[in-house]
C-alpha cells in the first residue's frame, strides 16, 4: 500500500512524498559501525562491508567523515519504510569528506553578500502557520537550488577551491531574483571535485547514520505512526512537529550524531545533488554511486523538517524531491535549507 503526502511552500508550490509500506531482506549492520543505540536490524547475507570507527572531529565549522562503506536502505520490519526505493545495499564511498557542522545558515549565507528575501507579509507563517526564524544562527531557507550551488561557489572561490557546478543562463542577484537555465558539474566525477558542494544523497545517509543502523541515528521508530507523536530520544536529537512549534529553530541546540553534526534529522530538510531513487530492487554493492549530475532537475531533500512527522525524519527516506528549475518567486519553504561538504585527500583528512 502507498501513502503520499503532500508539503506545500509559503507560496503554494507543491511537494510530493511518497512513502510506500513493503519488506526487503534484511542486512548485517556494517562491521565495525559504532553502536550509539540498540535495535540494529541484521541481514541474511554475507556482507564484507567495513565502516570506520566513528569519532567527532570538528573545527572551524566543518567536520571530518572517513571514506568507508555502510548498509544504505532500511530493513524490511522498519516502520512507513520505502517498499522499492529503500532495498539495502552495501555502499562505498572511497574519498574522505568534510562537512558542515550543521545547516548553513543567515550568518554565513549573508558573509558573502546575499541576502536572505523575506516572504511577503501574508506568506510570513507559510500556508499552514510554519514560521521561519531570523537570529543570524538561524538555518537559511526560503532559496531554490541553483542558488545553494551559488552559495556552494562562492566559498570555493574566496577559498581557491574548484566550483564543483557550474551555473548555466543566469541572470538577477542571489537572494533576489536570481533564476538559471541549467547547470554542470565540472570534473568527470562529482567526487573529484575538491569545492564546496552540495552532498549526493549516499552521502547525506552516511554522514547521517554515523555507523548507526536504527531507524533513527537517535533510537528505534517505537512508538511507530506516521502521526505527529513524540519519541523521547528523537525530542533530545531533533525540531520536528512534536516540539517546533511550527517554525525553525537556531542550529546547534539539540544533541548531533555521533560524528558531532547537528540538525541532520529535522528543524530543515536539506537540498541534495541525488535524484530519487524510485526502485532499487536488487542493486549490488555499490563503490561511489550518483558521481554524475543526473540532468532532469529533480533533486532529493533529506533530513526531514521543523514539522515533519517521524517518517519523514527516517534515515532511509530519500524520495522527496525539488525541481530545480522552479522560478524564484517560487522559491522553497521554510522548512528547506542545506549544509556543504567538501571532497579532502588522504593527506588533509589525516591532518585535520
Amino acid at each position: 500500500m502507498a501513502r503520499t503526502f503532500s508539503v506545500l511552500s509559503s507560496i503554494g508550490a507543491v511537494v510530493l512524498l511518497t512513502c510506500t509500506l513493503s519488506c526487503s531482506k534484511r542486512l548485517h549492520p556494517p562491521s565495525g559501525a559504532v553502536e550509539v543505540s540498540d535495535g540494529g536490524k541484521s541481514i541474511e547475507q554475507q556482507n564484507t562491508c567495513s565502516h570506520p570507527t566513528v569519532t567527532p572531529r570538528c573545527h572551524d565549522g566543518m567536520c571530518l567523515i572517513p571514506a568507508g562503506c555502510y548498509v544504505r536502505g532500511s530493513p524490511k520490519d522498519e516502520p512507513w519504510r520505502g517498499r522499492y526505493s529503500e532495498e539495502q545495499r552495501e555502499v562505498t564511498l572511497t574519498h574522505p569528506l568534510l562537512v558542515g557542522h550543521h545547516e548553513v545558515t543567515h550568518a554565513e549565507w549573508t558573509s558573502v553578500g546575499y541576502r536572505i528575501q523575506p516572504p511577503a507579509p501574508e506568506l510570513e507563517r507559510g500556508f499552514d502557520g510554519a514560521r521561519t526564524c531570523s537570529e543570524p544562527s538561524c538555518p537559511a531557507t526560503r532559496l531554490t537550488w541553483h542558488e545553494a550551488v551559488a552559495f556552494a561557489n562562492e566559498k570555493s572561490r574566496r577559498e581557491g577551491l574548484q566550483p564543483c557546478v557550474e551555473l548555466l543562463g543566469c541572470s538577477g542577484r542571489v537572494g533576489e531574483d536570481f533564476e538559471c537555465t541549467g547547470y554542470r558539474q565540472t570534473t568527470p566525477s562529482y567526487y573529484q571535485c575538491d569545492g564546496y558542494r552540495l552532498p549526493t544523497s549516499v552521502e547525506f545517509e552516511y554522514v547521517a547514520r554515523a555507523g548507526t543502523t536504527t531507524t533513527f541515528y537517535s533510537g528505534r521508530f517505537e512508538p511507530s505512526s506516521e502521526s505527529c507523536i513524540a519519541i523521547d530520544h528523537l525530542t533530545e536529537a531533533a525540531w520536528y512537529c512534536a516540539n517546533s512549534d511550527n517554525e525553525t529553530h537556531p542550529v546547534g541546540l539539540k544533541k548531533p550524531n555521533p560524528w558531532g553534526l547537528f540538525d541532520i534529522m529535522g528543524n530543515v530538510m536539506e537540498l541534495t545533488a541525488s535524484v530519487p531513487e524510485t526502485d532499487t530492487v536488487g542493486f549490488g554493492p555499490q563503490i561511489d554511486p550518483q558521481a554524475v549530475l543526473d540532468q532532469s532537475g529533480h533533486f532529493v531533500i533529506s533530513g526531514g523538517a521543523f514539522n515533519g512527522t517521524p517518517p519523514i525524519l527516517r534515515l532511509a527516506y530519500q524520495t522527496l524531491t525539488v525541481v530545480a528549475t522552479l522560478p524564484r518567486k517560487n522559491a522553497f519553504s521554510p522548512s528547506v535549507g542545506f549544509r556543504l561538504v567538501r571532497t579532502v585527500s588522504a593527506a588533509e583528512a589525516a591532518a585535520w
